[in-house]
């Protein structure tokens, strides 16, 4: 409604018009909201450029990782042992990664049931000062993850990264496997979907190693120190800790080293020297890739490089997982209700998983992320 303190409305023409022509712009606005709302345009062409990250209540906090190009296998750093060869160029589309691994409490929401051994009601108590919520959700198979990913779009009314039998209702799909089971291993991506997934290894690898060109150059996410950002078995305590407590990579990414082992969209498969671009791995296999060590390794174990598989039915204290989301697609509208900020989060970390933004920052949370 028009400002009545301000534009008073009389019987003069005068204020007539100018009442009138704030009415207009008035239901211009409520038609550009509905528009803007209902059909999509992708953010890419905007001039700002994608956000600098995305928020929502379930996935928690996401941050843009530009496109770039990357030495894969190529071990980095002072503490690095050796490359896994061929090490090969891969060239990657930008997308989100959450910057921290799934929580206890983020599984939990979406699937109504935490699986984790890490918890207090195994007597297996969290650090001083931490809480099992905060902690990494593992004992979570690859089937497990691919289920908890499409139920988690469905919340946000995403469209749903995962098709078995041409489904992407994993209500449809059946009792999750505790084998290897081939109507589950047959699942595929959904072209153009715009839900939650798994990093493909490439992007793991990339997202770790800090982007485009691997800034820093170091063995671990973040540092040639594995101290300074890892949980690993000369400072865990032989359990898990609340994510973000140790320093993030060059793009605010906390966790890849260490903590627990996050699983990857690809089959186990070896590399090959050919360039690459937004690889997906192996077309089929009997393992599944995971990427980062765990809780229980030594530093070692941890390097960026380093290659682990494990069948995807299997579940263990070390296995757990991160999210990403691919750049906007048309399906996203532009709309002003949308949950995402152009600025990127400040010190999330010593904010801790969930907790508010800064004021300044243009983030809205809540079930309806876009």
């Amino acid at each position: 409604m028009p400002n009545t303190k301000k534009y008073p409305i009389s019987h003069s023409p005068f204020a007539i018009r100018h009442s009138t022509f704030h009415i207009s712009h008035f239901l211009f606005a409520i038609c550009y909201l509905l528009f803007a709302c209902t059909n999509p345009v992708a953010d890419t062409i905007t001039p700002e450029g994608p956000p600098a990250f995305i928020d929502s209540q379930y996935a928690g906090h996401l941050v843009y990782v530009p496109s770039g190009s990357f030495e894969m296998g190529k071990d980095l750093g002072t503490a690095a042992t050796g490359d896994v060869a061929p090490v090969h160029t891969v060239n990657l589309t930008g997308f989100y990664m959450a910057i921290y691994p799934v929580t206890q409490a983020q599984y939990e929401a979406v699937m109504g049931t935490n699986p984790s051994y890490f918890k207090t009601a195994n007597g297996r108590a969290p650090a001083e000062g931490e809480t099992d919520a905060n902690r990494p959700v593992e004992r979570v198979s690859w089937y497990d993850a691919i289920v908890f990913c499409n139920k988690l779009s469905m919340l946000e009314d995403l469209t749903p990264a995962y098709s078995i039998d041409g489904s992407t209702d994993p209500a449809d799909w059946g009792t999750i496997p505790t084998s290897s089971n081939e109507t589950w291993n047959a699942v595929q991506m959904v072209a153009g979907s715009t839900g939650y997934r798994l990093p493909t290894e490439a992007q793991w690898e990339y997202a770790a190693k800090g982007g485009n060109g691997t800034p820093g150059n170091c063995t671990y996410s973040g540092s040639n120190d594995p101290e300074k950002i890892a949980w690993y078995d000369l400072n865990s305590g032989s359990r898990t800790h609340e994510v973000g407590k140790k320093l993030p990579n060059g793009l605010g990414i906390y966790d890849m080293s260490g903590n627990v082992w996050e699983w990857c969209w690809d089959w186990y498969g070896a590399y090959t020297s050919d360039e690459q671009t937004d690889s997906t791995g192996a077309s089929s296999g009997s393992n599944r890739m995971v990427r980062g060590g765990s809780w229980s390794l030594s530093s070692t174990l941890l390097r960026l490089v380093l290659r682990g598989h494990v069948n995807p039915s299997h579940r263990n204290d070390f296995l757990g997982l991160r999210l990403v989301r691919p750049l906007f697609l048309k399906a996203q509208a532009r709309c002003p209700l949308s949950r995402y900020a152009r600025q990127p989060p400040e010190t999330a970390g010593t904010q801790g998983p969930g907790r508010p933004r800064s004021k300044g920052h243009r983030v809205i949370t809540g079930k309806n992320f876009f």
